[in-house]
């Protein structure tokens, strides 16, 4: 059970580049404080790693997908297929967690996907349908009470 202290999880850290930035800085920190509790940790780059993946502790799995299109379905897949290895799907930012749930359509992958939103303003966004989706079947977090509530 993914409630119970002593289980060890398999999460995966999705995110497009690790260029710096905030949500960039916070998924490595998490990464790393998953890894050093004991979880299997890794991190999945959509587009590229980006220099803050050498600040990654030794023994993260660094996953790259190397996306040139913005909806391209084979790097859709390879995600699904990754992540079909882990407990958890740890999505940063909106953008990234719709193409993570659309990837486990695509790949049939069951892995829950919880989305961590890191921008201030997203209550302020016009929420699209895949947006919509993407939040119906996923877990949230947020940056403020103002948006989680």
């Amino acid at each position: 059970m993914a409630g119970t202290p002593d289980r060890k999880l398999k999460i995966l850290h999705v995110i497009d580049t690790l260029n710096p930035g905030g949500a960039e800085r916070v998924l490595v920190t998490a990464a790393n404080v998953f890894h050093r509790h004991g979880h299997e940790t890794a991190v999945l780059a959509i587009v590229k790693a980006g220099p803050l993946a050498a600040e990654l502790d030794t023994g993260i799995k660094l996953h790259t997908l190397g996306r040139s299109m913005r909806f391209s379905p084979l790097p859709m897949l390879q995600l699904g297929k990754i992540a079909a290895h882990y407990d958890i799907i740890h999505a940063h930012l909106h953008y990234n967690a719709v193409y993570a749930a659309l990837s486990k359509i695509l790949s049939g992958n069951s892995t829950p996907l919880i989305f961590h939103e890191h921008l201030g303003n997203v209550e302020q966004r016009k929420m699209g349908l895949p947006l919509k989706f993407t939040v119906k079947r996923s877990s949230f977090i947020g940056v403020s009470r103002r948006i989680c509530g």
